[in-house]
């Protein structure tokens, strides 16, 4: 990890962490272990800031990291409550990970009073590359569906969000 203190206009922090990891949790009631799906064993950071004036800083960070551990969907079967509807069957716990995550947020910070009391604007958006990065599948149902034909479907995380805020202290 390297950082830069704030000599100038310029601060930031460069975080990038490479770790291997396992770690795994066994279902009280079932007593089967598997591997935990929050594990990412990649995780990478680039934290900037730009302070223009008293008024105005701008700031961006950039996240990568390796994908979460998922269930995968292996086939279906007859739902017994619903004639002609399926169920999904799923494979073994967390057995496979999902695709690489990449975002960067942008951010702008306005600072101001408003009746004598400090205030900041903040103007941001995640997600700025509207990156598509997919949080899971699902078992998504045609007409056409059998045992051995079905349709599996990346559920995409946060698209790109633009959001404003203002924060005041009384």
């Amino acid at each position: 990890m390297a950082s830069k203190t704030r000599t100038s206009k310029w601060s930031g922090l460069v975080k990038a962490s490479l770790s291997w990891s396992e770690s795994d949790r066994t279902d009280d009631i079932t007593k089967v272990t598997s591997d935990y799906y929050l594990d990412t064993p990649l995780v990478a950071n680039v934290v900037g800031n730009y302070e223009l004036n008293e008024r105005w800083d701008f700031g961006l960070r950039f996240t990568l990291r390796s994908g979460a551990k998922y269930t995968p969907i292996t086939g279906l079967r007859e739902n017994p409550d619903y004639d002609d509807h399926f169920l999904a069957n799923y494979g073994e716990v967390n057995s496979k990970n999902l695709p690489v995550y990449h975002r960067l947020d942008l951010e702008a910070n306005y600072k101001t009073q408003y009746w004598g009391y400090d205030a900041q604007w903040t103007f941001a958006v995640i997600n700025a590359l509207a990156q598509k990065n997919i949080s899971g599948y699902y078992y998504e149902p045609e007409d056409d569906d059998s045992p051995t034909k079905y349709t599996v479907s990346g559920e995409e995380d946060i698209g790109i969000f633009p959001y404003v805020g203002l924060k005041m202290t009384f």
